[in-house]
């Protein structure tokens, strides 16, 4: 299992600009921290070259080049299907689960598929991850696992965390090793939703749904890092509300630092 560091909060709490700061951040303290399509593109190619043979050369060649001129880290090669039949075999009650919940949910076609493709990605990258990426590697999820119980329960129109699906959930994805929790004022939050896009789960809903919606979520996040403390999943706050600067650069860097210096399985 690959070690890997994920973000939760809710949308708009600021989840994807901590992350990148995070990435250069690490890097520049000389750990080698990976975006998952960073991770993804270099265990491709690594998958590839550990064939050692010509074919296998020209095929890096051409999806190094591919993917400089057509994003194609991005789209399903065949080392991912590879990679996720071997995750499907290994993590079969898990992926039956997820498949059953979003289909019984009240969500559209389209976005049943959406997110269906987010976790083929992310099971495909994460089984050819956890194979190749390097002891002295970390990767770094902006929205991992964990956050995609956001996805799937944050849905729930009664507004009540339906406990009983979350733990199975929880129980059966790989947990990372650490979770950064971003806080932010949820009046915040859909203020620069509303200055970029909004995610699927607050589409067609007026101000005070989406306000009530991203409350809801605010009471979710609590519980599923709750979950994954209790196996063993060392959390940290990081406070990115408005009045006051999250103390990110200094506070949260030296609190991963310790805890991959902890680690047993790092380095």
């Amino acid at each position: 299992m690959a070690s890997h560091i994920e973000f939760i909060g809710v949308p708009g709490s600021g989840k994807t600009t901590m992350y990148h700061k995070l990435v250069v951040l690490l890097n520049k303290e000389g750990i080698k921290a990976r975006t998952f399509n960073k991770a993804l593109f270099l265990c491709c190619i690594r998958s590839i070259l550990s064939r050692k043979s010509f074919k296998d050369f020209l095929k890096v060649l051409l999806y190094f080049i591919g993917n400089i001129f057509f994003r194609s880290v991005s789209k399903f090669s065949n080392v991912q299907i590879d990679a996720y039949n071997e995750f499907l075999l290994a993590n079969s009650t898990l992926i039956d689960f997820i498949a059953k919940v979003v289909n019984n949910k009240k969500i559209d076609l389209k976005e049943k598929l959406l997110i269906m493709k987010w976790f083929f990605n992310e099971f495909s990258g994460y089984q050819l991850i956890s194979r190749y990426l390097r002891k002295d590697e970390i990767l770094v999820f902006d929205e991992g696992f964990c956050h995609r119980a956001i996805a799937i329960w944050g849905r729930n129109e009664s507004s009540k965390i339906e406990k009983d699906e979350l733990d199975i959930y929880l129980n059966l994805i790989p947990l990372p090793d650490v979770i950064l929790i971003i806080n932010s004022e949820v009046e915040e939050c859909e203020r620069r939703l509303s200055e970029r896009k909004y995610p699927p789960i607050l589409k067609d809903l007026n101000y005070e749904e989406r306000i009530g919606k991203l409350r809801f979520i605010e009471k979710l996040v609590p519980y599923i890092t709750y979950i994954i403390e209790k196996k063993g999943t060392k959390l940290l706050y990081i406070n990115n509300c408005k009045k006051s600067k999250p103390s990110f650069p200094t506070d949260a860097i030296n609190a991963v630092k310790k805890i991959i210096s902890d680690s047993d399985d790092y380095f």
